[in-house]
């Protein structure tokens, strides 16, 4: 289940992950932990979500990353970070979006 989106296109994949039950965001939510970084033109990324992967490229997606949105003892799911094309985000760029999807959740 998603709640929001950013446009139709991340909306279209948010609803396919949950129609196909695969993809970066049910797998960072599933784990409680962010996914680097990952093509989905070659493995792992088009191996990891075989359904997913080739309806992402058709939309002109060709990387993925998520990171968790979670309280202490929670997980409420994952923000999806969708690339059409490099420059891919980094260590440092994914450590960003991770400290801001902690303050959307806050532990009060």
């Amino acid at each position: 289940m998603y709640v929001t989106a950013s446009d139709e296109l991340c909306l279209a994949l948010e609803e396919d992950q949950s129609e196909l039950d695969e993809g970066p965001c049910l797998d960072s939510a599933r784990s409680r932990r962010p996914l680097p970084v990952l093509s989905l033109s070659e493995p792992p990324g088009s191996i990891r979500w075989p359904r997913f992967a080739p309806r992402a490229r058709r939309a002109g997606i060709t990387a993925v990353a998520a990171v968790n949105l979670h309280l202490p003892q929670l997980s409420l799911g994952a923000l999806n970070l969708l690339m059409a094309g490099p420059p891919y985000p980094g260590g440092q760029d994914l450590r960003l979006a991770q400290t801001l999807a902690d303050l959307l959740t806050p532990t009060r």
